[in-house]
């Protein structure tokens, strides 16, 4: 069941990070009409912009290396899980954060058959 729900959110998260890079590309090319009313300007909420750690408060993300910790995991093994799309990546400035819900969700998905809970 939780994975069913991980596959759905990260669905959801690729369709929301989809119709962000349209909305972008849309804006930029109306901007660059000079003859287009403000009124054609599309309106996206920001509960689109997911990837943006703003939409986040620091109590929902956590760091990498706290991530190590409550997976019992390797840093190698934390980027494996991101290239494959089971945690999203939050940059904030320079740094990288997750959402700490899913990494709870990780811990139990993928920590706890392994017996590292």
């Amino acid at each position: 069941m939780i994975k069913l729900m991980m596959a759905i959110l990260r669905t959801l998260t690729n369709c929301l990070k989809t119709l962000n890079l349209i909305y972008n590309l849309l804006e930029s090319h109306l901007s660059q009409k000079e003859d287009v009313p403000a009124s054609a300007s599309i309106a996206v909420p920001d509960e689109c912009n997911v990837w943006d750690a703003t939409t986040y408060t620091e109590d929902e993300l956590v760091t990498v290396k706290e991530a190590e910790a409550i997976l019992k995991v390797s840093r190698w093994k934390i980027e494996d899980m991101c290239n494959k799309g089971e945690l999203t990546i939050i940059r904030k400035g320079r740094s990288v954060r997750l959402i700490k819900a899913e990494v709870d969700a990780a811990r139990v998905w993928y920590s706890a058959p392994k017996g590292k809970v």
